[in-house]
This record gives C-alpha cells, sequence and structure tokens, in this order.
C-alpha cells in the first residue's frame, strides 16, 4: 500500500495538532513533519520530500507564494494546498495558481473532505473550491466580462454547468453522475468547450479562466 507523506505548515499550533490527528486515523497518509514558518518548511520539504504540503497562507520568512515556488523547483511533483484566510485570496486565486498550487481552501472543511481533497490532489488535478469556481463561470458569457476581454465564449447553458464541476476538479464520470447523462456526453461537452475557447486541456483552461477574469 501506498503511503501519502503529508508536510503541515500552520502557524496555528492547535490546527496543525487536528489535521495531523484527522490524518493520523488513515494508514495510508503519514504527517512527516509540522512547521510554523517558511523557512522550516522548504528544509522539511526539501528532507522529506512529500506528496502534498498543506500551506497556511499566513506563514512568513518568507511568504506562503514563495515557499510555493521554492518547493515547485525543487519537487515539480509535490502537491500544495494553500489554507486561506484572507479574503483578497479567495477572491483573487490567481497568485495562488500562478504559484502552481493546486488549490486553496478555508479552514471549516470536515475531515471527510480533507481526506477526498487529497486523493483529488494527489492524482494530479487543480482545481477551485466551490463559491469561486461559481463565481467565475458565471462571468462567462457576461456582458460586463466580453468589455474587459472582448471575447465571448458562447457557451450553452449545459457547457456552462459542465465547466462548472470541470473547475471544481471534478472528473467526467462525477459530472456525468451529477447531471444524470453518460461519461461520453461529458467528454463531448468539454471537446466543445474547449474548441470554443481554442485550448487544448483542462489544465489550460483552468489557468486561462483564472488569467482573463481575476488578474489585474
Amino acid at each position: 500500500m501506498r503511503t501519502i507523506k503529508v508536510l503541515i505548515a500552520e502557524t496555528n499550533e492547535i490546527f496543525a495538532i487536528g489535521l495531523k490527528t484527522v490524518l493520523a486515523k488513515h494508514p495510508d497518509m503519514a504527517v512527516v513533519g509540522i512547521c510554523s514558518d517558511g523557512q522550516d518548511c522548504i528544509r522539511k520539504a526539501l528532507q522529506h520530500n512529500p506528496n502534498i504540503v498543506f500551506l497556511d497562507d499566513r506563514i512568513s520568512d518568507p511568504d506562503y507564494i514563495e515557499v510555493v515556488k521554492a518547493i515547485k523547483k525543487s519537487s515539480a511533483q509535490t502537491k500544495i494546498v494553500v489554507f486561506v484566510t484572507e479574503e483578497k485570496y479567495k477572491d483573487n486565486p490567481f497568485l495562488i495558481f500562478n504559484a502552481q498550487a493546486s488549490t486553496y481552501l478555508d479552514r471549516r472543511l470536515d475531515s471527510t473532505s480533507i481526506i477526498h481533497l487529497i486523493n483529488r490532489v494527489i492524482e494530479g488535478d487543480f482545481f477551485l473550491p466551490p463559491l469561486q469556481s461559481k463565481r467565475l463561470v458565471e462571468q462567462i458569457n457576461n456582458p460586463e466580462t466580453y468589455k474587459k476581454n472582448g471575447q465571448n465564449y458562447s457557451l450553452t447553458r449545459r457547457e456552462k454547468e459542465v465547466l462548472q464541476y470541470i473547475t471544481q476538479g471534478l472528473t467526467y464520470r462525477e459530472i456525468a453522475t451529477n447531471l444524470f447523462v453518460t461519461e461520453n456526453t461529458i467528454k463531448a461537452h468539454s471537446k466543445h468547450i474547449l474548441r470554443k475557447m481554442n485550448l487544448r486541456n483542462r489544465h489550460q483552461l483552468m489557468m486561462t479562466l483564472i488569467n482573463k477574469h481575476y488578474s489585474e
């Protein structure tokens, strides 16, 4: 059985211990370290080569963006999930994704959702939390967005539904289940979305949407 190595970089000691306790209940997960500043996080990441890092956005010396960049530079395969506190990061994920983190979330996530998120991130997905995903997709075909970016993708209502699920990191099979259609139908919608937006894959789709609709 493969062991998922987790590093926790958190300024709130109680929260860090609570997260470690949650992960300890799963035999396929091992917390390889807990740290509370940027330098120590980078050092422990180099030492333990974790599969996933939970990173507090309030961490300093250096700040969390520089920590993400440093870890990804030394180990591109390490996945990073940012716990956000500052409202500006919740509403503007461009900085987080541009640094190559996998996703971000607040601290109110329940233990079941955390485990589900870990498994999805390990599979290679990067995605938005549901609320931010909804906001982003709502801007597609919005007249104000068209004025700003000069583009209207002419997505249908169903394509926008599929796109919202894609930005949340769901698989084609999961989207099909939620929409009560076949997996092939969802794949066809996805191809239409990519063609209309002149993109090649889901990764490029995510970065394009975030860049166009959140960056200044």
